[in-house]
């Protein structure tokens, strides 16, 4: 079967060559660009034969722009058949949306909206603390098994619509990092351990931030905004803060 499909594409191969012509122009530049007999000297029947080898050298000139034309023809043809294939409005799409720059862009999404489902749903849920202070470095120094030691974030303060009281901490996780979920009281009249509604607390989660597991996020001190999205009908801001990933949640007033 092979040799079936290889005589036929020879075959076909021969034919369109031997279909192919060019403007008698075009020979008439190639042929300049070659060495010739001159023509305009006569020949005599005397040097017929003797000049015969000239003779046959001069068309055999006049030939070679055709073959070299013909070479060239099929060369470009020969490339365009195999290595340009034409690209279906389909295909292309598909190409467009598989580009690497689109590809990172939609990859980060995920990541943010999937950090914001993740802590907003342990914002609703509000489990008990697990070290309750007003006293940050009380909070802070529960964090013994953390890689990391917890922040006072500058940022964090000045993003909340109330006051914010320090009500105490819990373990937990973003993305399967253990972080620390610090919890702030916005209601000073609320109890630290039996909070009666979410709209009462606000949420600051830290982790350790690594751009290989959260992808690049806006510095804060570096001038970048953080990035503020929902979840749940609750605000999220991520950020990151001295080397750490910051996301506080707090009711969308």
């Amino acid at each position: 079967m092979k040799n079936t499909e290889h005589t036929t594409l020879k075959q076909a191969s021969q034919r369109f060559f031997a279909e192919q012509q060019l403007p008698e122009a075009s020979l008439d530049r190639f042929e300049k660009m070659l060495p010739a007999a001159d023509a305009s000297e006569p020949v005599s029947p005397s040097r017929l034969e003797t000049d015969s080898p000239t003779l046959q050298q001069a068309a055999s000139n006049r030939l070679k722009p055709a073959a070299l034309t013909a070479s060239i023809t099929a060369a470009v043809i020969v490339g365009s058949i195999w290595f340009v294939p034409s690209l279906s409005p389909t295909d292309q799409q598909l190409l467009s949306l598989s580009s690497p720059v689109k590809s990172t862009d939609q990859s980060q999404q995920q990541m943010i909206a999937a950090i914001a489902d993740e802590v907003t749903k342990n914002h609703i849920k509000l489990k008990p603390l697990e070290v309750t202070s007003q006293d940050f470095d009380t909070v802070r120094d529960y964090f013994t098994q953390l890689d990391f030691s917890p922040q006072v974030s500058r940022y964090f303060p000045k993003i909340s619509s109330t006051t914010l009281t320090m009500a105490g901490g819990r373990y937990c996780s973003i993305r399967s990092e253990t972080a620390a979920q610090l919890r702030y009281l916005s209601s000073p009249q609320t109890s630290l351990t039996e909070p009666s509604s979410t709209k009462q607390w606000s949420t600051l989660y830290q982790t350790q931030y690594n751009a290989n597991t959260f992808g690049a996020l806006p510095r804060v001190e570096q001038g970048q905004a953080p990035i503020k999205t929902y979840s749940r009908g609750l605000k999220v801001s991520i950020w990151v803060e001295r080397q750490l990933l910051m996301v506080s949640v707090e009711d969308a007033h």
